[in-house]
């Protein structure tokens, strides 16, 4: 409890001329004409003017040219004895630059309850602004990401049950696709929905089929990042692919390998990537199957058309070769 009597603070005057000074906020005084009477040093912090510079001129220095309509208002308010609370504006400094401002402004009283003035208490919000704006677009990105990722799932199922033969194949496919999908994302948010390098993806997404002590796969690929955008597509693609290469193809034979490369090259409107998969040294293909599935038509369209690249899938007798050639900025908004 503050005691009274105590030295330091038995002038209650000094005491509030303490605290007006020191706090980290601007304190103006103006009388009921709108004139500028005190100033403090937080003051002059927000708005650049000094005390003999800006005492005695109207407070509508303060206000930028669209915001001057609203100081008779607030006047107004104050001769009649009300309090103008947390009033959200801009104000503009003494270099000319605005700051947002949470603004309180209460009338001032002589001893006989005539107002006099009003004392007004300015808080610099650009933070707060900064944070409200930055929360409302993180909002408005994960609404977009949980609509592209529930639009991909209903894909997903929709082509794995008519590719199916029945309900045990279709769960088992399906989870491996969710699976592969929660893999990526699980990188993504890592990263906090930024851009990741190829490399990371290849390796994540490929663990699950290098077999025990064994290498299956040979990666080469030169320090590339995509966007979230692009590395679900391409996770995605990879899932795809490894799974063929365990059933049918190459990883499916204890001789088969696979390689996988990436480049970047220079385009005419920025980067673009050329990423190829081959396969090697697993069953010779004599047949290319002639029944398009879901890892085809993903390869072929979702992937390509979704980066806005080029697909090339193949079967030779070699193996499976695929090559998909993309520019590096998002065809998806």
């Amino acid at each position: 409890m503050l005691e009274h009597s105590s030295g330091h603070w038995a002038n209650a005057s000094a005491w509030l001329a303490a605290i007006v000074e020191g706090t980290e906020d601007a304190i103006v005084g103006k009388d009921t004409g709108g004139l500028i009477r005190s100033w403090n040093p937080g003051a002059e912090r927000l708005f650049g003017f000094r005390a003999d510079e800006i005492i005695g001129l109207p407070i509508s220095t303060l206000a930028p040219p669209e915001r001057v309509d609203e100081l008779p208002g607030i006047l107004a308010r104050i001769a009649r004895g009300e309090r103008v609370q947390h009033y959200q504006t801009v104000r503009r400094r003494k270099d000319g630059s605005l700051v947002p401002v949470s603004l309180t402004v209460s009338p001032v009283r002589n001893r006989s309850g005539m107002v006099i003035g009003a004392s007004k208490i300015a808080r610099d919000v650009t933070q707060e602004r900064l944070a409200r704006e930055k929360q409302a677009l993180l909002i408005a990105e994960l609404n977009h990401r949980v609509k592209n990722t529930l639009a991909t799932v209903q894909s997903i199922a929709r082509q794995t049950l008519r590719a199916s033969e029945g309900l045990e194949q279709f769960g088992a496919l399906f989870e491996a696709r969710l699976l592969a999908l929660s893999r990526a994302h699980s990188i993504l948010s890592a990263g906090s929905w930024g851009h990741v390098a190829l490399s990371e993806l290849m390796r994540v997404m490929l663990e699950p089929f290098r077999g025990e002590g064994e290498n299956r796969f040979r990666l080469d690929g030169d320090e590339v990042v995509v966007s979230p955008n692009i590395f679900l597509m391409l996770a995605l693609a990879i899932q795809e692919l490894a799974t063929n290469a365990v059933k049918y193809g190459a990883l499916s034979s204890p001789t088969g390998r696979v390689h996988v490369t990436w480049h970047s090259s220079p385009s005419g409107g920025g980067g673009e990537v050329t990423l190829q998969w081959r396969e090697q040294d697993g069953p010779q293909i004599l047949t290319p199957p002639h029944r398009r599935g879901f890892g085809a038509r993903l390869l072929d369209r979702i992937v390509a058309y979704d980066l806005g690249g080029v697909s090339d899938l193949s079967f030779t007798r070699e193996g499976v070769q695929w090559q998909v050639r993309f520019p590096l900025t998002d065809k998806a908004t």
